[in-house]
């Protein structure tokens, strides 16, 4: 099997189908493939080790979820078709499985049920509720460009969220409260550049809902989250069975393929967009409070459909450019940097496990002064200590002199 994904690997094709409802195992290697995973996780947890993290019981328990997790996804591949993907230097294997039985019919309240792929598949009947929202208050500015992906905002996201915070900043008025939505990796970039007395901070895949920033009148969506380039397929073989190779090349897949990229962007962009200050409705006519909401979308088809699905969604809403530099070449920000904010978000962010505090200083841009100091506060118990106890994290020191190694432990 080795030998066969080295060969498939070699292939120029960005998505190729590996197998498709027939198994490259017999579904009894695959039982007793997953017999031996089962055993093997078992094994591990009687192992014992001088390894600090095998000796908490929650870190080592935190690991081994993510061994079974991984093995579990291996059975899964087996289990099923699958899709081998390249994107760049990333390959990855995938699968998927309708999991929503077919007499299920629930009624559901879904603000963005028009951008939903599995309601569609479903042929749902959408009953469209009147109209008693007006967004004439709510002005939506317009960035469209290229470079808005979690790999391009994660390489550039020093410069441009410094960029950003002065953007804020020049544009913040008495009163003014600002949410601000990044990817993930950049969150904790965004909290230490952004003033923490007017910004709010949020990321993209945990905002459906919220009301945290139901107060803030002005807004800024800073890039976008973009599904797997195997995503649309993988959610298409899923709902509809796997399909050809020649299909993967047709006129239809590459319109399907377009249809979902849109409705997965359009329905994080709508969710968002909804949760800053324009969800308050004001009056009998429906009206929301005054609310900016900056956006960037990519210069393309789909970002042109994305912005389509805004304006229906939005009915009233004023849509207008924004003329802004997303790099701002030779921009230098005013504002303070807030090393131990960002810190605190980069580790609420983290999964349960130990992080070397030199990967965490490196990932949100800490200079070695500022790295220094960190480690400092840590030790001698100061206010950023208390902020990582609230959410389970704890400072550790392992070895002496020279070879001592600081860590962040997350339960």
């Amino acid at each position: 099997m080795l030998d066969f994904f080295k060969a498939v690997s070699s292939r120029v094709e960005e998505i190729s189908p590996i197998w498709s409802e027939q198994d490259p195992l017999s579904s009894g290697q695959i039982d007793e493939l997953e017999i031996l995973f089962r055993q093997l996780v078992s094994d591990l947890k009687s192992v014992s080790s001088y390894d600090p993290i095998w000796n908490d019981p929650d870190s080592k328990n935190a690991e081994l979820q993510h061994v079974w997790e991984t093995l579990s996804a291996i059975i899964q591949l087996y289990r099923h078709w699958a899709l081998f993907s390249i994107q760049g230097a990333h390959k990855a294997l995938t699968t998927g499985k309708e999991k929503v039985p077919r007499f299920f019919a629930p009624v559901v309240l879904n603000a963005t049920a028009n951008q939903d792929p599995v309601l569609d598949y479903r042929r749902a009947k959408l009953v469209s509720l009147p109209k008693v929202r007006s967004y004439r208050n709510l002005t939506i500015h317009i960035l469209r460009s290229n470079g808005l992906g979690k790999t391009a905002m994660r390489k550039a996201g020093e410069a441009r969220l410094r960029h950003l915070a002065q953007f804020v900043s020049e544009h913040t008025k008495p009163g003014d409260k600002w949410m601000v939505v990044t990817h993930l990796a950049t969150e904790a970039l965004a909290r230490k550049h952004l003033p923490e007395e007017i910004a709010l901070t949020g990321h993209w895949g945990s905002l459906d809902g919220l009301n945290d920033f139901r107060d803030c009148n002005k807004a800024v969506l800073f890039g976008l989250s973009f599904r797997d380039p195997a995503w649309p397929v993988s959610m298409y073989f899923a709902l509809r069975g796997a399909q050809t190779k020649e299909w993967l090349r047709s006129k239809e897949a590459k319109a399907i393929r377009h249809k979902l990229e849109v409705m997965s962007i359009a329905a994080q962009v709508i969710q968002a967009l909804g949760r800053p200050r324009s969800r308050k409705v004001i009056d009998e006519e429906g009206n929301c409070l005054p609310t900016d909401v900056f956006v960037t979308l990519p210069n393309t088809s789909v970002g042109r459909d994305v912005e389509s699905a805004i304006g229906e969604a939005f009915t009233g809403a004023v849509i207008r450019d924004w003329a802004y530099d997303l790099d701002g070449l030779g921009c230098q920000s005013k504002q303070k940097a807030s090393p131990s904010v960002a810190v605190v978000t980069a580790m609420k962010n983290k999964s349960p496990g130990r992080y070397l505090i030199s990967a965490i200083a490196k990932e949100v841009g800490l200079t070695s002064t500022e790295t220094a100091n960190l480690k400092d506060a840590l030790r001698k118990k100061r206010a950023i200590v208390d902020d990582l106890r609230r959410l389970g994290v704890s400072y550790s020191v392992e070895g002496s002199g020279r070879g001592a190694k600081s860590y962040l432990v997350k339960r």
